[in-house]
């Protein structure tokens, strides 16, 4: 595991780099989340509320998951936030750390 612990990432251009480097399977995976691939993509429970059907879908093209179920939608540093209560400095260092991506 990558310490990135040692400087946040000051510039847009280190926030782009790590959301088009990052995996959203791999954050989900992190977080706790249990997923089946659905074709190219990937369906999982949003378990930040009350739903007991895989209606949370995972695009990995896009680094993105949409929650069918409440209507969500999030980037790997939003969900990272909601599911974790972090800011945005954090979400994006732990993003970094889960996908071994050196700041």
């Amino acid at each position: 595991m990558t310490n990135t612990s040692a400087r946040a990432p000051h510039t847009r251009l280190d926030v782009e780099r790590i959301k088009r480097e990052s995996d959203v399977v791999r954050v989900l995976r992190a977080l706790g989340f249990t997923h089946a691939r659905y074709g190219p993509n990937f369906k999982c429970v949003f378990g930040t509320h009350d739903d007991k059907h895989p209606s949370c879908h995972a695009y990995p093209r896009t680094n993105t998951v949409k929650c069918f179920s409440c209507g969500e939608s999030a980037d790997v540093f939003a969900l990272v936030q909601r599911v974790e209560g972090a800011d945005f400095p954090t979400a994006v260092r732990r993003v970094a750390e889960i996908c071994n991506i050196v700041l």
